[in-house]
């Protein structure tokens, strides 16, 4: 038997999507009505029942029907089309004939339209009357596409238990027709349905206020409810129940405005931008407080009933840093490492502009890269490692760019250097970071030594020997210089960042020979 309320809701869900007549033309089922006079009347009688208790929302009946509907009730209460009729006599022959087509065509129409536990029940129920086992009539409730089969076990049960008896189970269609009066189909879900077939009725009350005042005593206290409900309060310790009845104007006031919690803070129109702390709350009134950076700190009694009125603030309350945290934080540790760092600049600086190369002394070469004297250079000079000064990571290797000041390890890196020579380009030339180096001892012309600026002891290359015109400014490698200590250990020999006179020697002739016209140079 259908619901008016699905009636209407599936027709008008037609109408506004559209609806196509041959979707349906030849593939629904009905069966005709009864031959026997009695069952007849009796099937005719249900239908009108059914549209006097529509209260006009259903067609009337007209007593000049044929067929009875097995699946696409609620759509053929709308409109019609072509029906597939199974005689009378096939429903004589096979009692369960029109059940099982109506329990499959629902299981397709389910997609639209939910079948709930009502109806399940319901199937339950006409299969059991039909002849069929409980369990059995169970099992082929289950098979349909039914939304509710995982509360198939708990609605037999209620069958069993609450649908009034074998004889028509007349609670069930009393609660069918209920139904369909107020509301289109709805499911209640598992855990409820589950909970409606366990219920046990053992204890009664007289009023709603009866059930309330016991629930609550039960809640609060277990001892006095059954061993079952013993057992769950004790696993739901942390759960509150509030009798409202009986609650104070200050619970009620505070279930009314979620929003408050004593300690958070909230702001009010009527206060401007000041931030107050929900500090009280009693039966008359909550007690605001705001406190200033230099004033006493001002409270604001708020009636309840205007709680709504205060909204919540992620802003925060004025407060003074204390003295003893200030006085730290000016002299913070961050603060003494960047003076540390700025000394180590600054010092730098310093140490490069004493030692400045001018371009008559020194040229840059590209390609490849590298630093040479222009001219013959007699005295000692210095090459310092004016760059960017960086606190060392614990991870930091040991290199010769590294300085200690302020209790830090300080390490140099170059500043971006013009390596194209472009005349407009923001970059600088750096004489230290275009010495290159070498693995060949007897090439080495410049060493690794120290200069001191302003107390701080800052890494730099210099040459142990006068330079000729034209030579190339080279140090040794790392790698090289640590295999030539080794060797220097084993043999005797001198440092080997030093140059031989040996290396002196090839090294002057060498850049002789570069420096003279290619006239003079002898032929081979």
């Amino acid at each position: 038997m259908v619901c008016f309320h699905d009636v209407w809701s599936k027709g008008t869900q037609m109408c506004s999507v559209g609806f196509q007549k041959k979707l349906l033309d030849g593939q629904t089922i009905c069966t005709q009505l009864a031959t026997a006079e009695t069952k007849r009347l009796a099937q005719v009688q249900a239908n009108r029942q059914l549209v006097s208790e529509a209260k006009g929302h259903l067609a009337p009946v007209s007593g000049q029907e044929g067929f009875l509907s097995l699946a696409g009730s609620h759509s053929v209460a709308f409109l019609r089309w072509c029906w597939v009729v199974l005689a009378a006599s096939i429903e004589e022959a096979i009692p369960q004939l029109p059940n099982f087509i109506q329990m499959a065509a629902n299981s397709s129409n389910s997609i639209s339209k939910a079948i709930n536990e009502l109806e399940v029940a319901l199937h339950v129920a006409t299969a059991f009357e039909k002849g069929l086992s409980l369990p059995d009539a169970i099992q082929q409730a289950s098979q349909g596409d039914v939304r509710c089969r995982a509360s198939v076990p708990a609605i037999a049960k209620f069958v069993q238990n609450f649908g009034g008896g074998s004889q028509g189970f007349p609670l069930l269609h009393f609660l069918a027709n209920f139904s369909k009066q107020f509301n289109a189909t709805l499911l209640v879900g598992t855990e409820l349905m589950s909970t409606l077939a366990t219920l046990s009725g053992e204890n009664h009350w007289l009023s709603l206020q009866a059930i309330l005042t016991a629930y609550t005593k039960e809640i609060h206290d277990p001892s006095g409810a059954d061993a079952s409900s013993a057992d769950q309060a004790k696993t739901q310790t942390d759960m509150q129940v509030t009798d409202v009845l009986a609650a104070s104007h200050k619970t009620i006031a505070m279930l009314q405005n979620h929003h408050m919690e004593l300690g958070k803070l909230y702001t009010n129109k009527d206060h401007g931008a000041k931030v107050f702390e929900l500090t009280d709350m009693t039966d008359d009134h909550a007690t605001m407080t705001h406190k200033p950076l230099f004033h006493d700190q001002e409270e604001v009694h708020v009636p309840l009933r205007k709680l709504p009125t205060w909204k919540a603030t992620k802003a925060l309350m004025p407060m003074l840093c204390p003295e003893e945290l200030a006085r730290e934080g000016m002299t913070a540790k961050i603060l003494l490492e960047e003076r540390a760092r700025s000394e180590v600049q600054l010092a730098l600086h310093k140490a490069a502009e004493r030692h400045h190369l001018d371009a008559q002394t020194i040229a840059f070469g590209q390609n490849p890269q590298g630093l040479l004297a222009t001219k013959a250079i007699r005295k000692t000079i210095r090459l310092v490692p004016l760059g960017m000064v960086n606190k060392a990571k614990p991870t930091t290797k040991e290199t010769k760019l590294l300085i200690e000041h302020g209790g830090h390890t300080w390490t140099i890196g170059p500043f971006r250097q013009n390596l194209q020579f472009e005349a407009d380009s923001p970059a600088c030339l750096i004489p230290f970071f275009w010495c290159k180096p070498t693995s060949e001892p007897s090439e080495v012309t410049m060493v690794y030594s120290t200069v001191v600026e302003s107390g701080i002891t800052i890494p730099c290359l210099e040459n142990p020997a006068p330079l000729e015109p034209r030579q190339q400014l080279l140090f040794l490698a790392a790698h090289a210089e640590a295999s030539e200590a080794d060797h220097g250990e084993a043999s005797g020999a001198a440092e080997p960042s030093e140059a031989t006179p040996k290396a002196k020697a090839k090294n002057k002739a060498k850049a002789k020979e570069q420096s003279e016209p290619p006239s003079k140079k002898p032929k081979k």
